[in-house]
């Protein structure tokens, strides 16, 4: 099974495998059980998380929370929303080179009494890749994460 959500700079995807397993139960008898395993990618252009619970749920948490902010804050007096959220990433680079420190990075912006969620990419502390959601572009994407979370699931390890 795969479910895939993409635009230019964002996508998730969830794929999920069975993997069979034979076994003997205490009688010796043959048994068969399936596992499945769920791998879930959300990706911000070189930005990867992979079955992260914390950081989904800072993405989700921080979407949920625009969303919320955003209508209950629209009307006469639409006010800035004050989201900063960050996730850290350090990620070792290849020929000997520093470790890259990446971070994803939230934060509301606002024109013309609109909100925005801004989305950008810091490498190395310099700002690589930036968007800007709107309150349906941000909506559809909370969705798509949500669902990513419903089926993380732990994994399961045999000692054989």
């Amino acid at each position: 099974m795969t479910l895939n959500y993409e635009t230019e700079a964002i996508s998730v995807d969830i794929s999920s495998h069975l993997k069979k397993y034979n076994y003997k139960d205490a009688s010796h008898r043959e048994k068969t059980r399936f596992d499945r395993q769920m791998n879930i990618v959300v990706r911000f252009w070189d930005f990867y998380s992979r079955n992260d619970l914390h950081e989904l749920a800072v993405i989700k948490g921080t979407l949920s929370y625009f969303i919320h902010g955003y209508w209950k804050r629209s009307g006469k007096d639409v006010c800035k929303l004050n989201i900063e959220q960050e996730i850290w990433q350090e990620n070792p680079s290849s020929y000997g080179w520093p470790i890259n420190n990446w971070v994803l990075r939230f934060a509301d912006r606002q024109k013309n009494k609109v909100n925005f969620l801004h989305i950008s990419l810091h490498k190395n502390e310099k700002l690589d890749e930036e968007i800007y959601l709107d309150i349906q572009d941000a909506l559809i994407l909370e969705i798509a994460v949500s669902k990513a979370m419903q089926l993380l699931s732990p994994t399961t390890e045999f000692n054989e």
